[in-house]
């Protein structure tokens, strides 16, 4: 094995628990690889600055810049299969900022594939699971999504490609779960689970453990929905995968303050906290804040609940969200209420409603020019 490989395994055995070492070794590889003028090694070395500055398939701006380098540089040297990934893992980035520039890209990507030659089956399909995540995110075109989902899956089973069957049946599941074929999106979920089990990936079992929890829950299965919780909780510490363990912890801390249950919701959040700290990731760290003015506004603690809001209020980052923006500024106004406080109170229902109008307004403009463009 070459210097400049031996460096690529050793990034990539670090990519998930030490994200640090592995940009140092990133950026070594790629002056190792510019050294030796080697354009493929080039490309796996931007790919993999790419990949070190990613969390949940998006890009802080170090990312971004590095993806465009590797968007281009893959282009102008015709490294089809890397121009395709670099264009995939944008289109990933774009689906939870700009479903739009996501679409036009995916009709981009769809264009090179359609113009190339060569066994790009892995593109293709890892490009299809974009176009269903755009139906998704979208809540349309869900039947046509699943039709996809399900074709892919079968490609993907032919190749023997276990991240590819995993995303597909992820796709199976929630797209069930979305159009109320609950008993169908657990059982899918049910064989992505024993599918990681198999492969012995801790982080796909933590991934969809935590995600079918949820899916219980909703089906009236607490008994089930916990275990599957524990099962997500325990495969992320076998991994040391903190981010994978603060998602799945966040969302249990969800069920339980839905169910009232105080006691287990305050546990919790005290068990996952020194974990968000030692994350310093922002939108952690926001998500718990407001799980917490949750729990005081249960315990009719509206002074407490009021300070948390007010800071989340203050954060301009987390407030660029409208939806949750809109849930602080409803928690807001019903806290202001108990204090008799009736003056703010009014203001946040003010604020509150203004930007549910415009949530809807943006909904309802998303529709009609779906429905313009089947018409068209």
């Amino acid at each position: 094995m070459s210097k400049i490989d031996e460096l690529h395994a050793e990034i990539e055995s670090h990519l998930n628990t030490n994200k640090e070492l592995a940009k140092i070794l990133a950026f070594k590889a790629l002056e190792e690889a510019k050294s030796i003028q080697d354009i493929k090694a080039i490309a796996t070395s931007l790919k993999y600055l790419v990949k070190v500055n990613e969390q949940f398939g998006n890009y802080n701006e170090e990312g971004l810049d590095y993806l465009d380098q590797f968007i281009e540089f893959s282009q102008e040297n015709a490294l089809t299969n890397f121009h395709l990934q670099g264009l995939n893992f944008k289109i990933t980035h774009l689906l939870s900022t700009d479903l739009e520039k996501a679409s036009v890209l995916c009709e981009e990507a769809a264009f090179v594939l359609s113009e190339s030659k060569g066994d790009l089956q892995v593109e293709q399909l890892n490009l299809n699971y974009n176009q269903i995540q755009i139906y998704t995110r979208k809540q349309s075109q869900l039947d046509e999504g699943l039709q996809l989902a399900f074709e892919s899956l079968q490609v993907a089973q032919s190749l023997k490609n276990y991240d590819l069957q995993c995303l597909f049946l992820q796709s199976i599941s929630i797209l069930n779960s979305m159009m109320g074929n609950i008993n169908q999106s657990i059982e899918y979920m049910e064989e992505l689970i024993a599918l990681a089990v198999q492969y012995k990936d801790y982080n796909n079992i933590c991934g969809a453990s935590g995600y079918i929890a949820y899916v219980y829950y909703k089906a009236n299965k607490l008994e089930k929905a916990l275990e599957k919780f524990e099962q997500a909780e325990q495969a992320a510490q076998a991994v040391n995968n903190i981010h994978g363990y603060i998602n799945v912890a966040l969302r249990k801390i969800r069920m339980l303050l839905e169910l009232g249950n105080t006691e287990k919701a305050h546990e919790a959040i005290l068990l996952l906290e020194p974990s968000v700290i030692e994350s310093k990731h922002a939108r952690s760290q926001n998500l718990l804040n407001f799980f917490k003015a949750d729990y005081y506004a249960q315990l009719h603690l509206p002074e407490d609940a009021i300070k948390i809001l007010e800071s989340l209020l203050a954060d301009e980052l987390y407030m660029s969200d409208k939806i949750e923006k809109m849930h602080v500024l409803q928690k807001l106004h019903l806290q202001h209420k108990l204090i008799n406080d009736f003056k703010s109170a009014y203001q946040y229902f003010e604020q509150f409603y203004a930007i549910r109008t415009d949530i809807l307004e943006d909904e309802r403009a998303q529709k009609v020019a779906e429905l313009q463009a089947k018409f068209d």
